[in-house]
């Protein structure tokens, strides 16, 4: 079975016997149960096919990551890979330099 561990990026909210599990990394949002919430904070302590099913999704969703992993990197990666894309261009338009809220640099 792979290994893995809850994403830095879950937040968790109670909504009764339920959950809302939100990833601020790729803005998946899911209501669960107690099954998801145990796998997501305890996820290499079962080691039977039907966890492993629900492990892989949560995986594929981004609420699971491998044990490994370095999400702080990752991030990095996507927003250099971002920034450095040849694909989209992004502009900044600034049509003045003066600042309308009575700035002290103005």
């Amino acid at each position: 079975m792979k290994k893995y561990k809850s994403s830095y990026y879950n937040h968790v909210i109670k909504d009764g016997n339920d959950s809302i599990v939100f990833n601020a990394r790729n803005c998946a949002l899911v209501k669960v149960n107690n099954i998801f919430m145990e796998l997501l904070n305890h996820p290499n302590e079962r080691n039977d096919s039907s966890y492993e099913t629900l492990a892989q999704q949560m995986y594929n969703a981004g609420f699971l990551v491998d044990e490994t992993a370095d999400e702080i990197k990752i991030l990095e990666h996507a927003y250099n890979d971002a920034r450095n894309s040849k694909e989209k261009l992004t502009l900044t338009i600034l049509p003045s330099y003066d600042c309308n809220l009575k700035c002290f640099y103005g």
